[in-house]
This record gives structure tokens, sequence and C-alpha cells, in this order.
């Protein structure tokens, strides 16, 4: 009623002490999840994401099962985002790198930096075999949709391999970023932008990758895969002159 969803949360419970990359990449993500929600919940943070209700676990025919339930507000996305709507996001996104991470729980910040740490290992192991798919992809359609197909390896791989060079400078201010923020997680107040009324912000998704990085991670995220190609290239892309 009201608008009000319920989203839930399940991961199976690994009990042995050695757990592979991939389940235990799982298990963070889980973890980094519920815990950010329960924090955004019990401190009433004005964060527009769903609300921590409720843990358990399911214990089903030898198997466990850890599960967690939010209560969202219902909302539409759009598939591109206008720079209105980048705005809109920008602000509430703005709202949770204000935060200071200096008043927050050293269980927090370390559970969150571990958990981000066993992501990234699982990340970088698939790697080099989303590069081989993208490569043979290149290779055929997707030449198609790029001016230039015969760059758009070369640099992909130096972007790859930039992540792990040692002359690469940490940020000088950390803040609590989102890890995916993309149009496909942003979820806009039913019947805003219409009839004159503002658009709003009423759920953001997917905190499974939550870190402390960079302010600009994020945003420059979310303009490079969701920004309509006219606002990206007018608004946010530079040219040498």
């Amino acid at each position: 009623s009201d608008g009000l969803s319920y989203r839930v949360y399940l991961v199976k419970d690994e009990r042995d002490e050695e757990v592979g990359l991939t389940e235990a990449a799982k298990l963070a993500a889980f973890f980094n999840s519920k815990f950010f929600h329960e924090t955004i919940t019990e401190n009433s943070l004005p964060i527009p994401c769903g609300r921590f209700l409720q843990s358990f676990r399911i214990d089903d025919q030898g198997l466990s099962y850890m599960v967690f339930v939010t209560r969202f507000i219902k909302g539409w996305r759009a598939h591109q985002l206008s720079e209105n709507e980048l705005c809109v996001i920008a602000e509430a996104i703005a709202s949770i790198h204000a935060i200071n991470t200096a008043t927050m729980s050293s269980e927090f910040l370390r559970v969150i930096e571990e958990n981000h740490l066993n992501i990234r290992n699982y990340q970088t192991s698939v790697e080099p075999h989303l590069l081989k798919i993208m490569y043979d992809a290149m290779q055929g359609e997707l030449a198609q949709y790029f001016s230039l197909p015969q760059e758009v390896m070369p640099r992909l791989e130096t972007v790859v391999a930039s992540e792990d060079d040692d002359d690469w400078a940490a940020p000088s201010e950390r803040v609590i970023c989102h890890g995916r923020l993309t149009a496909q997680n942003c979820y806009f107040k039913e019947n805003s932008d219409s009839c004159g009324q503002p658009i709003e912000l009423v759920d953001v998704t997917e905190w499974e990758n939550i870190h402390f990085d960079d302010v600009g991670f994020d945003l420059s995220n979310l303009i490079i895969s969701s920004a309509e190609p006219s606002v990206r290239r007018n608004k946010y892309m530079t040219y040498p002159l």
C-alpha cells in the first residue's frame, strides 16, 4: 500500500571455512548490502534506498540460507538519464558522500573494507575471461556500434591494467561510494516529471559494491554508463584543441 514494496535478499550460507572465491564474493556482497541497509535505517539517514526490516535464516534439507528484507518505495527508471535526472541523482548521492566516516563505527568501516576486498579479488579473477568475450564480440557484431572499433580493446586493456598500477595516486579524500551507480538502479517517484511536478529519486538499489573511494567515482560511472548521448558529449566530454 502507499506505493511501498518489499525486497528480499538471499544467499547460501557456506559453512565450509575453505570457501571458493566465487562463494566468498557472494557472501561479501550480501553482508555489504545488509550492513549498509541496517546502518542507514538505524541512523535514519536521508538516503533514497530500502529500509531494513528484518533478517532470518532458512534451513531446508541440509542447506542453510541467510535472508534479509527491506521495504522500499516503488518507482520508475529511465534507460538513459537527462541532465535534470543526473542532477537529481547527484544531489542524493552527495548526501552519502557527505557522511563523515570518522563518526562511523570501526566495525562498519572494517566490514565494508574486508567485504569489498573479497569482491574485488573475484572481479579481478574473471577480468581475463570477460576481456576475451569482449574481444571476440568486437571482431564481430559489436564492431558496427563503434566509430573506431579497432581501438576499443587496447584502450580497455589500458584501463584494466591501470587499476593495478603502483604509481596510481590514492584519492586525498575517500567517501562512501555506491560502487555500481547506473540508471538501472535508480528509481524515480511515480508520476513525477509530469504535470509540472519535480522529479524525485525514491530508491537506489544494488548496494553490494559499497566501498570507500574518490568522490568522483560514482558520478563518473553514472555519466559514462547512463547519460543521454547528447548530454554526455556536449556537457561532459572534452576534446583537445
